[in-house]
């Protein structure tokens, strides 16, 4: 970057908010002084600044990370504000490394109340009666619309992989427990995962290298071990999900790669389901039992509340049985891993619904989520719609190199919104 470079691209990205955000409602808080100042400090000739590998790089956050002297939203600042906690001291620890890398910090993304099903106001920039996807809307909508360069976002179900796949963005959920967590609202101890969205594979290695202090590696060779999900598992995906995702299979074979057909009836199994709400509700009400006081439980979406009254009426008994079956699941994803270097299937069931009243299914994301594996999304184009179609890539448990060279090795067709 040149020396007048950072201002200059921040001073883009708050004017593409200033235009763009009054529709889309992709932020909840734009830090536009902050991030003009940061700007100044990065363009200040100090050699190291130069050097720094997301120099410049302008960012949402998710509101459920801890900012210096400001606690997370969660989705619904009213109620959380009535509940005695600590303001924090300092950034949650991944927003702490990507600023220390050099990214300007612009402003907090949207998220559904407590990361569940509520929608927020956020729309889908592809198309403004579509949603973007939940729980990380915000965090994806920016990124569509070119307000920010890039976006963290998290995943305790689909909260990455469908919002990327709604968005038509390239995404990275890293593998379970692989990212600092210190500083992120948790849900579930269990399933909670955090990632990041941009427009390029390139911006989502960059990242993701600066978070888990690693490098990945760049394969020459197309010849990769790709296991791909056979369409009988995907009953409940939509025509144009399947026909773009079957279109893309060619497109790997066409590439090198050797792809052979998988079952995987787990995937939208009801046994899955219920292994992870049997796990997922409870740990839920055991962190926020608190929203169900009667000065707060007023305050909150119905399916907020939902959720943490099943956790409530969940018996330790049927949290163990849940937490077998969710070890026995995980045995069985590893195993697959034995043939393949990675699992192809849909990100999501369908495009993106037209309604803000609902943020989608996650279904296809349940499993991966209770396994704890690494996944990137890549856009595939368009569907009949007209609206985008992602692929998610499952990594074996560790292997969060491997999907971030698949990222950017396999084909892809990012379209941006019109």
């Amino acid at each position: 970057m040149t020396p007048t470079s950072v201002r200059t691209s921040v001073s883009s990205s708050l004017a593409k908010i200033r235009q763009l955000d009054n529709t889309i409602q992709a932020f909840e808080e734009v830090f536009a002084d902050d991030a003009t100042a940061q700007a100044e400090l990065l363009d200040g000739g100090d050699p190291a600044a130069a050097t720094q590998p997301l120099r410049g790089m302008t960012l949402g956050v998710k509101d459920i990370f801890e900012l210096s002297g400001r606690s997370p939203g969660n989705g619904n600042r009213a109620a959380f504000e009535l509940l005695a906690r600590e303001v924090p001291e300092d950034d949650a620890a991944l927003v702490r490394l990507l600023r220390d890398a050099g990214a300007v910090l612009t402003g907090m993304t949207r998220s559904t109340e407590l990361c569940w099903y509520q929608p927020t106001l956020t729309r889908n920039p592809h198309d403004i009666d579509c949603t973007p996807g939940g729980s990380s809307s915000g965090s994806a909508a920016a990124v569509a619309a070119d307000m920010v360069t890039a976006a963290i976002g998290s995943q305790t179900n689909g909260s990455i992989v469908r919002p990327a796949s709604y968005c038509g963005l390239f995404a990275y959920k890293a593998g379970y427990d692989r990212l600092d967590l210190t500083g992120m609202t948790r849900i579930s101890d269990s399933f909670d995962h955090t990632g990041f969205f941009a427009r390029d594979a390139a911006t989502v290695i960059k990242l993701a290298e600066v978070a888990g202090n690693f490098v990945v590696p760049q394969h020459v060779s197309g010849d990769y071990r790709l296991g791909v999900v056979d369409t009988q598992d995907l009953a409940d995906a939509d025509h144009e999900v399947v026909e773009t995702f079957t279109t893309y299979v060619g497109q790997l074979r066409d590439a090198g790669h050797t792809v052979d057909s998988i079952r995987l009836p787990e995937v939208l199994a009801p046994k899955t389901f219920d292994a992870y709400y049997g796990v997922l509700a409870p740990e839920i009400y055991q962190l926020h039992r608190n929203l169900l006081s009667p000065d707060l439980i007023d305050r909150l979406g119905p399916n907020t509340v939902e959720i943490l009254q099943r956790g409530r009426d969940t018996t330790a008994t049927q949290q163990r049985e849940a937490e077998k079956v969710v070890a026995e699941i995980r045995t069985r994803v590893d195993g697959h891993f034995d043939q393949f270097d990675a699992l192809i299937l849909p990100a999501a069931t369908s495009c993106a619904p037209r309604t803000l009243t609902y943020t989608g299914s996650p279904a296809l994301s349940t499993l991966s989520s209770m396994a704890g594996i690494p996944i990137t999304v890549i856009p595939a184009g368009l569907g009949r719609s007209g609206l985008p179609v992602g692929i998610q890539v499952w990594g074996r448990w560790g292997a969060d190199q491997t999907v971030l060279s698949l990222l950017a090795a396999l084909p892809s067709e990012y379209v941006a919104p019109q």
